[in-house]
């Protein structure tokens, strides 16, 4: 279309920004599909043939309606703007029900997912937001901390601690320890691995993937679990107890973003999120 107006390879190439050969690569394309000449390159000027002649004004045509489509698509796009998808590491449903309600204007889609893959999601934006444990923020990536929240040791309530109100971390990692799997946040384990031995030879003895295996680990006699304590609150599990562990370390529960991020959604997300969490701990 551009060379049919132009009548001129290399004026097109420059209105393009591309090279002539490419410019003329595709226009032979073109006429092998259609199996005839566009253009009458005889002479030392470009002229259309009669087929180029013809099918130049239904070729604008096409590119008009195309362009045409894609501006009533951004048109109905800001009429109705893109879900706001939020991933989320933890068993929080009850309080995100109240998030999705917060936004009538649009929709809050929520996908569970450990903060490792969250970090991706977020890279090759497939979210717009993850709500996980100690993301450390960058160039990329913006934070803000939702809360923090200790760990509690699991034991069974024949063990020594069972009759106690609070276990010392020294006492919890004395024996087998039941953990999570590295890969559900490895920042998550390596602040508590690196509190019982900073030097990094300390690691769980057993995993389970969520709390309940976890329990059934330590009511089979197979270690003390850890867990942490925002996780577990007001969970009553017959056979078992679950103690603070006074002076283990702090995590922290954030919201991570992306620092290019622009929808619309997110400042509310951001507001109701930490709003959330302040009524949960009130």
């Amino acid at each position: 279309m551009v060379v049919g107006e132009e009548l001129h390879f290399g004026r097109a190439a420059a209105r393009l920004f591309v090279s002539q050969p490419m410019v003329s690569q595709a226009v032979r394309r073109l006429e092998r599909d259609l199996g005839g000449a566009l253009f009458d390159r005889s002479r030392r000027t470009v002229s259309l043939t009669a087929l180029g002649a013809a099918f130049l004004p239904k070729a604008r045509a096409a590119h008009e309606s195309v362009v045409d489509a894609y501006e009533g698509g951004r048109r109905m796009a800001t009429a109705h703007p893109v879900a706001f998808v939020l991933g989320y590491a933890r068993d929080t449903a009850g309080g995100l029900l109240a998030l999705v309600r917060a936004a009538p204007t649009s929709t809050v889609e929520l996908r569970n997912m450990p903060t490792p893959a969250q970090l991706t999601a977020l890279r090759h934006r497939r979210i717009h937001a993850g709500l996980g444990w100690e993301t450390p923020s960058n160039d990329q990536i913006e934070t803000v901390t939702v809360r923090r929240t200790g760990f509690v040791g699991i034991v069974p309530e024949s063990h020594p601690s069972g009759g106690e109100e609070t276990i010392s971390l020294r006492d919890v990692a004395a024996g087998p320890v039941v953990g999570w799997p590295s890969k559900i946040s490895p920042e998550l384990t390596s602040l508590l691995t690196s509190a019982v031995d900073p030097a990094g030879g300390w690691s769980f003895s057993l995993t389970g993937t969520s709390l309940d295996d976890i329990v059934a680990h330590v009511l089979a006699g197979r270690g003390v679990g850890v867990f942490p304590s925002s996780l577990v609150e007001g969970r009553m599990v017959p056979g078992v107890r679950f103690l603070p562990i006074v002076d283990g370390p702090t995590a922290r529960e954030v919201l991570a973003w992306r620092a290019d991020e622009t929808h619309p959604l997110l400042d509310l997300v951001r507001r109701t999120v930490i709003e959330l969490a302040r009524l949960e701990a009130g």
